[in-house]
């Protein structure tokens, strides 16, 4: 009976072990996907709000429309990739389109485009704007994995 005993005690702490283990493992790993996806966000914002500098600094021609096309195309993807990451909150979606309407409400799909001067007040706003989502993403990020003073100390044993 004794014997019986302690083969089942072993086997609970190795299923225990073996499921906090493959807890930290999948938590560890779920932290890493979403650093890259924050990672690429950020990459891909900065791409856009190159692409919108070069739109905005030229005067109308077919490569103008080339880049409208890129910049809606790339800011459709970026809105669609940022709620899959489930960070954010539903109002804190805005930040996005805070950042589509900062680049495409003014001067954006007109016939009569005048290039604007690299120092015009909307580039500060398309920054604005995209450092807006990047810092609360990287907030949200922060608060989600953030790990307590107790669970550190039980990790480094």
């Amino acid at each position: 009976m004794e014997a019986s005993t302690a083969q089942i005690v072993t086997w609970l702490i190795v299923i225990t072990g073996w499921f906090f283990i493959n807890h930290q493992a999948n938590r560890r790993e779920d932290r890493k996907e979403t650093r890259q996806a924050i990672d690429s966000i950020s990459r891909q914002s900065e791409r856009i709000c190159e692409l919108a500098e070069e739109y905005h600094c030229q005067s109308g021609d077919k490569n103008q429309l080339n880049l409208a096309r890129q910049i809606k195309v790339q800011l459709t993807d970026l809105i669609v990739t940022i709620p899959r990451l489930q960070l954010l909150d539903r109002n804190e979606f805005s930040l996005a389109a805070d950042l589509r309407k900062a680049i495409t409400l003014k001067h954006f799909d007109n016939q009569d485009l005048q290039p604007l001067a690299p120092d015009d007040e909307i580039f500060f706003h398309i920054e604005e704007a995209r450092r807006a989502l990047i810092d609360r993403l990287e907030e949200k990020y922060s608060e989600s994995y953030r790990v307590g003073a107790v669970k550190k100390l039980l990790l480094r044993w």
